[in-house]
């Protein structure tokens, strides 16, 4: 008989969370078993379910389940063009290829910013990659992958007790740090710049809490803190967070002063020609737009990157739940004894840096609105919160159960040990699809964009092209900058320099619909003809992102013009019995104006620009004459 599968319900997850704690705890009294109950069953001494050792590698794979995932991910969804701010860079690229690239050109502002560490990072990637940006991505994977090293082994020095919790605290990590909600991030190579600060920050609290001497450790830390700052905007805040956690952890004073006065050192040359922007009121003209952008900011890690009002709510709730748990973490750490603080130490200061970063963007952000918060690109600072209280409630549960704190306090705190977790873990998940979704509406984007930019150079470019790869400079600009790259040989596939195509299979006179097939043209005026049809790549297993519009010429299909499908095809989708047909519907416009003199034949190819290649679709169509 079948047995139905329990739901993934948050009180299912908590009945889970609160089973693995059970089995991951062990008892302070030796010797004092752990009881276990069922309706038919009185309680028992518990006997061991799996062996330790076969616990600790089950929670390893769960742990590296979350990196899996967003590699495959990147690998699916990754478009390897050039997008938003990576189009400045061409400029810094073109010196590089030139040897002309100074140390002027690295300090100078990017925004706000001194990106002088990811911008070596970016030419070093275009000379060794002839500038894949996709593999800028799986550095930035990389980055993480040392991130999440480093927590490890700060649970290892700060959580005492068996391995089994520690390796599950870090799993609950790991969903965190490779969530997909940061979808932006991950398909954007130039914001690899995001997590090197994370890594930097997590790399200083392993020094400082290592053996090392206080010179070695200070020394280490500030390189480190140097290396953020000059890396991402935020990255400066590294220096007021690690001093909190000197005066916490109660370190000598003058190691202090000393990291104070690097600070001010680094300070003085980051601001060395600095160029101030204005920052813009509130944009709705109150003070409450920076309260909703800092819980806005702080939610996005566990809440869906969505402008609609619901999501903004609940992000916001959310950041205001976590701050507040932050807040209260934080308060009960100065009950407890000095070991216990210097323990907690590293987690309050990921979730200070998050909460720091919050406040610096509200000030800096908020002219655009409180809705800005809810990019997913915050979602890889705002991670740090969570992760910072993961490793504060462990802490803080552990020394309630060893008495440390009054009896009604310890009790509370060790209760809510289960709930956070549960907590975090279901809103991890519930987030985990909408990342997804995210990126899939990132790659139809830019792959469309990167149609419209192959074809820049043999068809007038439409004003998508910018819309699409998000670039701020003109279309003339934009053309002469993908020309140069394009002449570097750093674009794959590179721009097209004739307007006529040849089928990626070699059947241009294909009969087959693989590919789609152009339905109907009708004639609108007598000057303008409606095309319409529905296109499909098999091997990507969705619809064609682009559809090219040709005339005939001679023997030769010339392009005219680039479409994209946004129609719905119910009637395809139950002809092919595959509901990843339904939106391959396209429709199209051509004008005889723009047909050179005596044309009479056009047809339409699914373009997959991935790989640079057009595919023609049966049904060619005669022009009637005029």
């Amino acid at each position: 008989m079948a047995v139905a599968r329990q739901p993934a319900t948050p009180a299912f997850l908590h009945r889970r969370v609160v089973g693995l704690r059970r089995l991951l705890l062990r008892r302070e009294h030796a010797g004092e078993p752990i009881a276990v109950s069922s309706p038919d069953q009185p309680a028992v001494g518990a006997l061991p379910l799996i062996g330790s050792k076969a616990e600790r590698w089950i929670f390893l794979l769960l742990g590296l389940l979350p990196l899996a995932a967003i590699v495959r991910l990147i690998s699916k969804y990754a478009v390897n063009v050039p997008w938003g701010d990576e189009w400045s860079l061409v400029p810094l690229i073109r010196k590089s290829y030139e040897h002309q690239l100074t140390l002027t050109d690295l300090f100078r502002q990017h925004n706000e910013h001194r990106i002088i560490i990811p911008k070596l990072i970016y030419v070093g990637f275009a000379q060794w990659t002839h500038w894949n940006v996709v593999a800028e991505m799986f550095f930035s994977v990389l980055l993480c992958c040392a991130i999440s090293a480093g927590i490890y082994l700060l649970l290892e020095r700060t959580l005492p007790g068996p391995a089994r919790k520690r390796l599950f605290l870090w799993a609950l990590i790991n969903l965190l740090i490779f969530a997909p909600v940061q979808a932006e991030n991950w398909l954007w190579g130039f914001q690899l710049q995001m997590f090197i600060p994370n890594l930097c920050l997590v790399g200083c609290l392993v020094l400082l809490t290592s053996r090392l001497g206080d010179a070695h450790k200070m020394s280490g830390a500030a390189l480190l803190a140097t290396i953020a700052t000059f890396s991402f905007g935020g990255g400066v805040l590294l220096w007021p967070v690690i001093a909190l956690y000197l005066l916490f952890t109660r370190k000598r004073a003058r190691w202090l002063t000393v990291w104070s006065a690097g600070f001010v050192a680094v300070a003085l040359v980051y601001f060395v020609g600095y160029e101030r922007a204005s920052i813009p009121g509130p944009e709705l003209g109150n003070r409450f737009d920076h309260l909703v952008y800092f819980t806005s900011f702080l939610g996005i890690a566990l809440s869906r990157s969505s402008l609609s009002t619901n999501a903004a709510i609940t992000t916001a709730l959310i950041g205001a739940i976590a701050f507040l748990l932050f807040l209260i973490a934080g308060c009960v750490f100065f009950k407890l004894p000095l070991k216990t603080r210097v323990s907690a130490g590293p987690w309050l200061a990921l979730a200070a840096y998050a909460t720091g970063s919050a406040a610096l963007a509200a000030c800096m952000r908020v002219s655009a609105g409180p809705q800005q918060a809810l990019n997913s690109r915050y979602a890889t600072i705002s991670l740090n919160l969570y992760v910072g209280l993961i490793g504060m409630v462990a802490i803080a549960a552990r020394s309630a159960r060893a008495a440390e704190l009054p009896g009604r306090l310890a009790r509370s705190i060790a209760a809510a040990e289960a709930p956070v977790f549960t907590a975090i873990l279901t809103l991890s998940a519930m987030s985990f699809p909408a990342g997804i979704d995210h990126m899939e509406i990132l790659q139809r984007l830019r792959l469309q964009g990167a149609a419209h930019l192959q074809f820049c150079q043999v068809i007038s470019p439409s004003e998508k092209l910018p819309i699409d790869l998000m670039i701020g400079a003109s279309l003339p600009a934009m053309v002469r900058d993908a020309d140069l790259l394009d002449r570097l040989h750093l674009l794959d596939p590179p721009l097209r320099r004739s307007a006529i195509l040849h089928d990626g299979e070699d059947r241009p006179q294909r009969s087959t619909a693989e590919f789609g097939r152009s339905d109907n043209l009708v004639q609108k005026d007598a000057d303008v003809f409606e095309m319409n049809g529905w296109c499909f790549l098999r091997e990507r297993g969705e619809p064609a992102p682009c559809v090219v519009l040709a005339y005939q010429a001679d023997q030769s299909w010339v392009a005219i013009g680039l479409t994209e499908p946004h129609e719905k095809r119910p009637d395809i989708m139950k002809e092919m019995k595959s509901k990843q047909y339904l939106d391959s519907g396209w429709r199209a416009f051509i004008h005889r104006k723009l047909l050179p003199t005596g044309t009479t034949r056009v047809s339409a190819w699914a373009f997959d620009p991935a790989a640079g290649e057009a595919y023609k679709l049966p049904g060619d169509f005669t022009l009637p004459a005029r």
